[in-house]
């Protein structure tokens, strides 16, 4: 029996201020090569507020990789969109 070791972590989402998910930088962080599935309200055009806690995080996404360079990779990724403008979209009607 052959085993498969994987690295999982579960990423909560901050957002510095109130704002409004864009889509394709969500799409985007959806995508990533470790992203398997996601919690929370992280629909395209959204309102977020300002994250002061766990509980007021616009979502969690979880990352599974066979090793940890890979995992570190999209999580970097992952952050950086919230610093340029995941939480500055198109509010949706």
């Amino acid at each position: 029996m052959t085993s498969t070791r994987q690295l999982a972590a579960k990423v909560s989402l901050i957002a510095e201020r109130d704002g409004v998910l864009d889509e394709d930088l969500l799409f985007s962080m959806l995508a990533l090569p470790t992203a398997r599935g996601y919690a929370g309200g992280l629909v395209p055009g959204n309102t977020v507020r300002r994250t002061v806690d766990l509980l007021t995080s616009p979502g969690r996404l979880v990352l599974a990789a066979d090793n940890a360079r890979a995992a570190t990779m999209d999580y970097r990724t992952i952050r950086a969109p919230e610093a340029s403008g995941l939480y500055a979209g198109t509010a949706s009607r």
